[in-house]
This record gives C-alpha cells, structure tokens and sequence, in this order.
C-alpha cells in the first residue's frame, strides 16, 4: 500500500490506513485494522529559550509571517514558512551538540521501501512531496539513511475550523519518516498556516497493542505574546531532542 500524502486529507479510514501501512516495523503488536489513535497532549508548556534578547528576531519573523500571510498562493506560502524556518533553525544551530541541521528545500520528494533496515514492512504508508525535511546527519558508518528527520513541516493556507486541516497528510509522512528511519519510535511534525501552529509526535514502537499514537498540542497563536514562547521552544525542543527515546509531547 502506498498512497500520496496529500490523499490522506479526504480519506474515509485515514487512521486505519497508516497503522495498517506501518504493520511488521520491528515487531508491531497492533492487529490489522487497528487505527491510529488520536491524543492531545498533557505535556507542561516549556520554558522560554534562554537567549535574552537574541529571542525578540525570531517572535519578530512570527508577526512578520503572521501579517503577510494573505497570500494563499502555495508559492508565497513556501517563502513564508522558508524565511521563519532559516530564522528559527539558524540561531539554534549552535545549541545542537555541534551538528548542524540540515534543512532540505521544499518540496522534498519521500516514500519508503518495501523492506527497511532488514525487517520486512507491512507496507508503504504513503508516499509524495514534504514541505519541509528538517534533518540531522546520522553518525558516520551507520547502515541507515544519510540524514535522519527530525521535524516535518506541513504548511497550509488555512488550518480550518479546529485548526487540523491536513493533519493526517502529516500524520503519513511522519508514518513514513518512521520507515525510513525504521529504529526510531518517534517521529515529530508541525502544521501551520502562519498564524496557527499545532505540534504532533507519531508513536509507533513495537509492542503497542492498541495502535500507533499521535499526540498533537494546542493550536499556538501567534498573535499571543505566551504562545509564541510555545512555538520558539517546541521547535528548539524538536530539533534538539530528536534523538531521545521518550515523548515529547
């Protein structure tokens, strides 16, 4: 199975699809048929990045963003979220342990194999473009991909009523990205439409029974002064926990 990424937006079973498309990912428990289940996040919102002043550039590009996001064009929407992206991404890569991030241009085309790191998938969850593939250099010598995701970012012109609109088109490229880097329990993504920001972690271990699980926070707006703290250091925290065993979120 294998279905474009942003097919999952009108999906009647999208849930159902990707667990089923993750089945056999080193020891799946879950049965086929079993969805993904949906979960908001009760993780305690995170400190403000220490910095100081060097933070006041980074709330700036998010009113920035947030003014000019009237253009729906998807062409203006990728210089947008690319100008904020270069913006967040750039001061925090001192902070990541001396390895740079590497922000793969827009448009990223991604599917996974049949058959990932030995172990014989159940199946492709999905496959097409990612808006944006924030990556870290694996370490040198590992028999995996070159550049392990850290963050997928998913823009849209307008969230919607709830602020989820594409969130299953997230949700299967996160699916995906856990193929790719099959040794990794968590993948991690944002959507946005500029102005919202809503942050999400797929589980999808071995040994879950009731299913893979996809945590998301609160719709972060920023127009609010505390919920751009939220958005400057959920993505700190994203890029520079990446490799950690436990949840995020």
């Amino acid at each position: 199975m294998s279905i474009a990424f942003n097919a999952y937006n009108a999906r009647p079973n999208p849930a159902q699809d990707i667990a089923t498309g993750l089945l056999g990912m080193g020891g799946a428990g879950w049965l086929a048929g079993t969805p993904v289940n949906v979960v908001a996040s009760v993780a305690a919102p995170l400190p403000a990045v220490a910095g100081g002043a060097a933070i006041l550039p980074l709330a700036n590009q998010l009113a920035y963003i947030a003014a000019n996001w009237n253009n729906r064009l998807e062409t203006e929407r990728r210089v947008q979220i690319d100008a904020f992206i270069q913006a967040v991404m750039e001061p925090m890569a001192p902070i990541i342990a001396g390895i740079k991030p590497t922000r793969i241009n827009a448009e990223q085309t991604v599917a996974a194999v049949g058959v990932v790191g030995g172990v014989a998938a159940g199946g492709q969850v999905g496959h097409g473009r990612v808006d944006y593939w924030i990556a870290n250099p694996t370490a040198p010598g590992l028999p995996t991909n070159r550049f392990r995701p850290s963050i997928i970012v998913e823009a849209k012109a307008d969230l919607g009523v709830g602020h989820d609109f594409g969130q299953w088109q997230l949700c299967a490229e996160l699916a995906t990205m856990r193929q790719l880097a099959w040794n990794r329990r968590h993948t991690r993504g944002v959507l946005t439409d500029g102005v919202f920001w809503r942050f999400y972690e797929l589980e999808s271990g071995p040994g879950m029974v009731g299913g893979p699980i996809l945590t998301h926070t609160n719709a972060y707006d920023v127009g609010v002064a505390l919920d751009q703290v939220q958005i400057i250091a959920r993505l700190r925290q994203f890029v520079t926990q990446y490799t950690g065993a436990g949840p995020l979120l």
